[in-house]
């Protein structure tokens, strides 16, 4: 099980997106992660047991999140780069610009 997690978080692929867009998110993930090997240290296998699947869970969602994520600031950008240039189109054509 924490070979699934480690590899979830920290995939070389993904580890710069999701410490980029989701921070926090990551690093959750990784003290919950802690804390399970801790677990694991102590011989507390029913604590690892209980915990293991939502901790992985999280570490698996982490990445579809960071690029959720991404791709929502990406459209704010593209929503605000078009805006001027309607404003202009609608100024050239007379028309009236009423923002709500």
């Amino acid at each position: 099980m924490f070979s699934k997690v480690t590899r979830s978080v920290f995939a070389e692929t993904h580890a710069p997106v999701t410490a980029q867009y989701i921070p926090d998110q990551l690093a959750q993930v990784r003290s919950n992660l802690g804390a399970l090997k801790a677990d694991f240290d102590k011989k507390n296998y029913e604590g690892v047991l209980d915990s293991g699947q939502p901790v992985l869970g999280a570490a698996q969602a982490l990445v579809g999140a960071a690029l959720a994520k991404k791709d929502l600031i990406a459209r704010g950008f593209e929503d605000q780069a078009r805006q001027p240039a309607l404003r202009l189109c609608m100024r050239q054509r007379g028309q009236q610009v009423v923002f709500l």
